[in-house]
């Protein structure tokens, strides 16, 4: 049985976090979908799944923070984080990811 992987991003600026989830496709050979394209119900049937987007107010888009409330509880579900800033962490701006993070481990997720 082969792996199936996913890819959810949102991408709003300058399609940085596009590249990136593009890329990162190409070598997974995962489906690629914007929040708004998910059907939660149909999480289950991935090994692992990606959530990106840009960082905005110091979180990821509220795109995929809403999607992720959603999505019913997935026991140890495999995830990963990322995302596209223009700030470089430090300081106040240290925790980009925990917002995310917090709600995906929240769901069930191992990240």
């Amino acid at each position: 049985m082969n792996a199936k992987f996913l890819v959810i991003y949102n991408s709003v600026h300058h399609g940085n976090t596009e590249k990136i989830a593009k890329a990162m496709v190409d070598i997974l050979e995962a489906k690629l979908v914007k929040p708004q394209e998910v059907d939660v119900n149909t999480i289950v049937d991935y090994d692992l799944i990606g959530f990106g987007s840009g960082i905005y107010a110091g979180k990821h888009h509220k795109s995929i923070l809403n999607l992720v409330d959603r999505i019913p509880f997935q026991k140890n579900k495999k995830s990963f984080i990322f995302s596209t800033s223009g700030m470089k962490e430090g300081g106040i701006f240290n925790r980009f990811n925990k917002p995310l993070k917090e709600k995906l481990s929240e769901k069930g997720f191992r990240i």
